[in-house]
């Protein structure tokens, strides 16, 4: 195939020897070590220069194995790479841009079926599965001359998963709040933290227990409607349950059910009380004397509880 050929760097500066002139003067005064090391082999001389920066000379470069701006390549040694890579036939070639592609979109797949099949919980080990698949994968390749930006595939992994979780977070908490406004409607608010904050308590199941129970509805509610214009009757129930309930919650009491007029409320679940039938008792003497002041002051027509 024809494809754009990398220098395949075998290691950090010193994989390839540097020998200064002054060793080969050395060598000059019956050094046969010297010999042995450059005899039959390609030498690149050069001159290394320093300059004002610490850890380069003139005529360096970086390079895979060049970490925090130390040890910079001198071009010489690149030379002598290449001409290591030409001699070897063992340059680097990148995968094609459709070969890439490809890859993108297949472990992009497999990401998004993974997290869909496992689970925001089961995921994360899929996910660190598949990104030691991609640089076990990228290792293979690479030992083969083949090279490609693994790096894409992590990011795009990453960014997959954060926007996952987020998504779901976002979610779990709009449904929280949804359900803690649609509790505050039921249950005294605050006991409606205590609620979210115990899962138990929303697990279906049932428990023995004691209960004290208050059913209340408004005294002959037929005949009141009769008397009233149908578009009265709406805002009349909205203020009887807004006070009934206020009285039920201020006493810690649990609205099980609201069927047209009628309230049906319990003490002692779903959170124990020791004083659940004092609490109770409170609580119907409470609604009657705010039917009184209600009957006074905003009602269009008597409503009566019993």
């Amino acid at each position: 195939l024809n494809r754009e050929r990398w220098i395949n760097y075998f290691g950090p500066v010193a994989t390839i020897p540097l020998i200064t002139y002054q060793q080969i003067l050395i060598e000059n005064n019956g050094d046969s070590e010297m010999r042995k090391r450059i005899n039959g082999k390609a030498v690149f001389v050069t001159r290394l220069m320093s300059t004002d920066r610490p850890g380069k000379v003139k005529d360096s470069f970086g390079s895979p194995f060049v970490l925090n701006g130390d040890d910079f390549m001198p071009g010489v040694m690149i030379h002598a790479t290449m001409f290591m890579n030409h001699l070897e036939q063992s340059f680097l070639t990148r995968v094609t841009p459709f070969e890439e592609f490809a890859l993108i979109v297949v472990f992009g797949f497999a990401a998004g079926w993974g997290i869909a099949l496992f689970g925001i919980r089961g995921s994360l080990g899929f996910y660190l599965a598949l990104c030691a698949a991609i640089l076990i994968l990228s290792s293979a390749l690479f030992s083969g001359g083949i090279w490609f930006n693994w790096l894409i595939l992590l990011v795009q992994f990453s960014i997959l998963y954060v926007w996952t979780l987020s998504r779901v977070a976002i979610q779990l908490h709009v449904d929280s709040k949804v359900l803690q406004k649609t509790l505050e409607v039921y249950v005294p608010k605050k006991q409606v933290q205590q609620i979210m904050d115990d899962p138990k308590l929303l697990r279906p199941g049932a428990e023995l227990r004691t209960l004290s129970i208050l059913f209340t509805d408004i005294a002959d509610f037929s005949r009141l409607c009769e008397k009233l214009a149908q578009d009265d009757i709406v805002p009349l129930l909205n203020d009887y349950f807004d006070e009934a309930l206020t009285c039920i919650h201020d006493h810690d009491g649990t609205v099980t059910q609201l069927n047209g007029d009628a309230i049906l409320a319990i003490w002692n679940a779903p959170l124990k009380h020791s004083e659940h039938c004092k609490l109770a008792c409170e609580a119907a003497y409470a609604l009657w004397k705010r039917f009184e002041e209600f009957n006074k002051k905003d009602s269009p027509i008597p409503v009566h509880t019993r």
